[in-house]
């Protein structure tokens, strides 16, 4: 297997946590709010400390003339890898134990995950285009339920990372896909185009990328991480007669060859599509 090309749904889950928490009363604040808080606070103190362990070493180290100083690229690079995965594994736990206070609207998560096999002939932007447009169109159906089945008829924002080189793209792609549809359908439940801001200010950001980040370890073949996928898995939109919430298009899809959670749970529901009702119904009265 080759790198997959993945994607995942930062503006949805955004979107599902804000619904659930602006009708909070005043000063309400569940359990794993507060753990939330607790886990980022401890990642805050941690970030300065290390800060001011950097400018120590500096004073006490002279860099060389003409020298390069090496930098990490991240502060967690200074800190011990056993305190760095325990955080991380109380953040993902904090995710999937999260109760909101309307019970129509909990964190859902949306994937869509690409093997680089599938389609090898397009280009890395058509690529991410057809992802994309599969993992909005996911959330223009939830959207769409809620308004169908529990008379909730919310508009969805979608809001990102910042991404400077994609931002046009993606804000013209889903203009278009809002005016006619495109491979997968029309998406009718935006209450505008894509907004952009830096994850480093928003907690709920930094959750969909922690969300984004199971998925890669889950498909990467030169890691196979399962572990915090299957924490978040629960998570996310299940389908009763329409596809799952998370998605994998890989070419031995259709030999059923990949037995992964997404694929597993796709052949369920085609096979509940084409399920003869009618007759097994008649046969059942016959008995």
């Amino acid at each position: 297997m080759t790198n997959p090309v993945r994607t995942a749904a930062a503006t949805p889950l955004f979107w599902v946590a804000w619904q659930s928490m602006r009708t909070m009363p005043p000063g309400c604040k569940t359990n794993s709010i507060s753990s939330l808080s607790s886990i980022w606070g401890r990642c805050r103190s941690i970030s300065k400390t290390t800060s001011c362990m950097r400018r120590t070493s500096a004073m006490r180290k002279k860099p060389k003339a003409g020298g390069k100083v090496n930098q990490p690229a991240t502060v967690w690079a200074y800190e011990d890898r056993k305190m760095r995965l325990e955080l991380l594994d109380e953040a993902y736990q904090t995710i999937a134990d999260f109760r909101p206070n309307h019970p129509l609207c909990p964190p859902t998560f949306f994937g869509v995950v690409l093997d680089a096999g599938f389609h090898s002939n397009w280009t890395q932007i058509e690529r991410e285009q057809f992802a994309y447009e599969v993992l909005l169109n996911k959330f223009d159906v939830m959207l769409k339920n809620l308004r169908v089945e529990h008379d909730l008829p919310n508009k969805g924002l979608v809001i990102h990372d910042r991404r400077t080189v994609a931002e046009r793209d993606v804000q013209a792609w889903t203009a278009e896909w809002r005016t006619a549809a495109g491979r997968v359908g029309q998406v009718r439940n935006l209450a505008d185009i894509p907004l952009f801001a830096d994850s480093r200010a928003s907690r709920l950001l930094q959750v969909a990328d922690l969300v984004a980040y199971c998925l890669y370890r889950r498909y990467d073949p030169t890691r196979f991480e399962t572990n915090h996928f299957a924490v978040l898995w629960k998570n996310f939109e299940e389908g009763s007669r329409e596809l799952h919430g998370c998605v994998h298009y890989t070419p031995s899809y259709g030999s059923g060859c990949c037995l992964c959670e997404p694929c597993t749970a796709r052949m369920k529901i085609e096979s509940a599509k084409t399920t003869p009702v009618k007759r097994w119904s008649r046969r059942r009265r016959s008995k």
